[in-house]
């Protein structure tokens, strides 16, 4: 990210052999102290890609990077926020479309609390439960007339990428924001995609 300082990390810890962390955010400082940055990963249910991009914490919008979800085509832009973790931290996604404006708001607030003595026992089953969410929440929104979409990558394995990339490059979001000025002589890409690569999710 470029910065000289600490990094925390939020995410949910593996229970049960199951990891199941649809976005993690890694909170990047400068040695100074005050938060400068946020590098989200977000993987995808159930094709295990992953894509990762820097995102300003106190507000940020930038086009869709990857198929998320097989209910929600690739044109909508993610917004996101994020405040410094101290007793309390708040991070929010929403989707906003063309067509159907914003249609998609998540936020997590979570409380600082004393640390538990096994991550193991604290975090037991839940990331079986998000994924169970994931898959109940899925199941309705078809059963409700919600279109099924196939991922992008089953048709060609990077048109989507080079699409995102361009919508990025019209945004003017193609730097990260982080190290785009410091390095304008070799920007770094904006996203860094991480396909999974094993049966069946190999394209």
């Amino acid at each position: 990210s470029g910065c000289d300082g600490r990094v925390r990390l939020l995410l949910l810890p593996a229970s049960a052999g199951l990891q199941e962390n649809p976005i993690v955010v890694y909170y990047c400082y400068d040695a100074a102290g005050p938060l400068r940055c946020c590098l989200a990963e977000v993987t995808n249910t159930p094709w295990a890609d992953r894509v990762r991009f820097a995102f300003a914490p106190e507000h940020d919008q930038l086009p869709k990077a990857m198929h998320v979800s097989p209910l929600q085509d690739m044109r909508s832009t993610w917004i996101l926020r994020a405040t410094d973790p101290g007793d309390t931290l708040s991070l929010s996604v929403s989707c906003d479309h063309p067509e159907m404006g914003r249609f998609f708001d998540a936020t997590l607030r979570a409380s600082r609390i004393t640390p538990p003595a096994s991550s193991e026992r604290w975090a037991f089953l839940m990331p079986h439960k998000v994924a169970v969410w994931i898959y109940w929440h899925a199941a309705v929104l078809v059963w409700r007339g919600v279109s099924f979409l196939s991922h992008p990558k089953s048709v060609d394995p990077t048109a989507h990428k080079h699409e995102t990339m361009e919508n990025a490059r019209r945004a003017g979001r193609l730097l990260c924001p982080a190290l785009g000025a410091a390095r304008a002589d070799n920007p770094p890409p904006c996203y860094v995609w991480r396909d999974a690569t094993q049966y069946p999710w190999d394209g």
